[in-house]
């Protein structure tokens, strides 16, 4: 699997890191994805492939790990979702992702027979003239 983890700043800007089935993210020199950046500890977080999915894991970091501004300790990972690692912001990125379960297809509502196609909701609202005490109707046809 081919996987794209795009720095925004610094040393991790634009790198294209491959991944077979772990990476080692943190300043430690035996990471993988080194970022030697004060915040980032040294085993960070891991990304490991799962089933054609890829599953970011927070190693007990000191400065957390975010996946979309949600801090986390796993999370699986789709294409554009921004990770944090103590401030150092990452853009997630991957070939052939695979589909999406969480997000629903969706389908123009069906209207019934003499209805309008597009619903409408009429409010009354009932108001008080302040200055006679007297109820006033702001839809005066009903």
């Amino acid at each position: 699997m081919a996987l794209k983890l795009l720095g925004r700043t610094g040393a991790v800007a634009g790198r294209d890191v491959p991944v077979a089935d772990l990476l080692k993210i943190g300043a430690s020199a035996d990471s993988e994805f080194r970022i030697a950046v004060g915040g980032v500890s040294r085993n960070h977080a891991q990304l490991r492939a799962i089933k054609g999915r890829f599953v970011l894991f927070d190693l007990n970091s000191t400065g957390g790990t975010f996946v979309n501004g949600q801090r986390t300790s796993q999370t699986v990972l789709y294409p554009g979702d921004v990770i944090s690692l103590a401030g150092v912001a990452l853009i997630f990125g991957q070939d052939n992702p695979p589909p999406r379960p969480d997000l629903a297809t969706t389908s123009p509502l069906n209207s019934d027979p003499g209805t309008s196609e597009r619903p409408t909701a009429t409010i009354e609202h009932n108001t008080v003239d302040l200055r006679t005490g007297k109820k006033r109707e702001d839809n005066p046809d009903k």
